[in-house]
């Protein structure tokens, strides 16, 4: 449930796109985060937590309130969170510091301006993932995508308690199950990756990988941002799931309930939500995310006032709280 595709070209802006795919809504609402922020990614029962000051300032949508599931930070740098049924965290190994699920896309937001740097840091300072009931009623497993303003792409995914990176700017697309590994190894199946089978059309997460992967790679080369905004939300529509339809039967197809478009280049942050015919947007140009300034909060209610730049409509608020198990 989820699809995020990058689409970096020499002499073009780099942009991304996601996917909400879920069976319900999530009360999502943007939030803009500023810099100098200190978390701490754990209860405090728990001795050893991985805590940080934020670095870089960031806009952030929100899953229920509780965590963040997507976001781009000022640097252009990008995390997304996708579930993958397969993720299993392990015991608790005391000896790493402890971060819930719920805070991994925003440390990644707080701490990095490229994936390069995220990669480095996590191979000199490992931490642990634990789940949470961010799901409610339904403890969360999910994989991480980051992708930055050179085209640089990391996907982040724990089995059984290990840790597996991919880090390269071919991992242009992320979807769901089954892992990392199995997705490129079925992608050569198909015409264009080395195999003789034609595109496959259904909204399972194996499809949704083939499809988005040749359709990024497909699209025209342009120097407009908001030309490229146009083209990889039609890669992303492509891997869409209409929205309201639900399938007992297949719990890791989702209907798609909202959109982002990430601009690493120029830094804005778009979202729509599947409700909704109006997009919005944020513009790092006219946010303030240094030190010291507001939390600031768009609640998102689809009216046709929400439409294009909501800087201006943004409120000063307190940052919710994070899940922390």
């Amino acid at each position: 449930m989820c699809t995020v595709c990058i689409w970096a070209r020499k002499g073009q802006p780099v942009f991304s796109a996601r996917n909400m795919d879920w069976a319900m809504d999530m009360d999502t609402d943007l939030w803009v985060i500023p810099a100098g922020r200190h978390h701490r990614a754990g209860p405090e029962s728990e001795a050893n937590v991985l805590e940080w000051t934020s670095k870089y300032g960031s806009v952030a949508a929100s899953a229920y309130g509780i965590g963040t599931a997507d976001g781009l930070n000022e640097a252009g740098l990008a995390a997304s969170a996708l579930w993958l049924s397969e993720s299993t965290y392990g015991p608790r190994d005391e000896s790493l510091p402890l971060m819930v699920i719920s805070f991994w896309c925003q440390y990644y937001l707080d701490n990095f301006a490229t994936v390069a740097q995220a990669v480095a840091d996590f191979e000199t300072s490992p931490y642990q993932l634990q789940t949470a009931e961010i799901t409610p009623g339904r403890s969360t497993t999910i994989h991480l995508q980051l992708s930055d303003a050179t085209g640089d792409v990391a996907v982040l995914e724990v089995i059984d308690g290990a840790f597996t990176i991919h880090h390269g700017t071919e991992f242009t697309v992320l979807t769901n199950s089954p892992t990392y590994d199995q997705q490129l190894e079925n992608l050569k199946k198909y015409k264009g990756f080395g195999g003789d089978l034609p595109l496959p059309g259904t909204t399972a997460p194996v499809d949704r990988f083939v499809r988005a992967s040749y359709y990024v790679g497909a699209l025209p080369t342009t120097e407009s941002p908001d030309k490229a905004a146009a083209e990889i939300l039609s890669v992303v529509r492509n891997a869409a799931q209409p929205y309201g339809t639900v399938d007992p039967e297949r719990p890791n197809v989702a209907p798609t309930i909202w959109t982002t478009i990430r601009d690493h280049t120029d830094l804005r942050y778009y979202f729509q939500a599947s409700t909704s015919p109006y997009p919005v947007w944020l513009d790092f140009s006219k946010l303030d995310v240094s030190v010291g300034a507001p939390v600031k909060c768009l609640k998102l209610d689809g009216s046709e006032a929400q439409l294009g730049n909501q800087s201006d409509a943004l409120v000063d608020t307190d940052l919710f709280d994070f899940s922390v198990g």
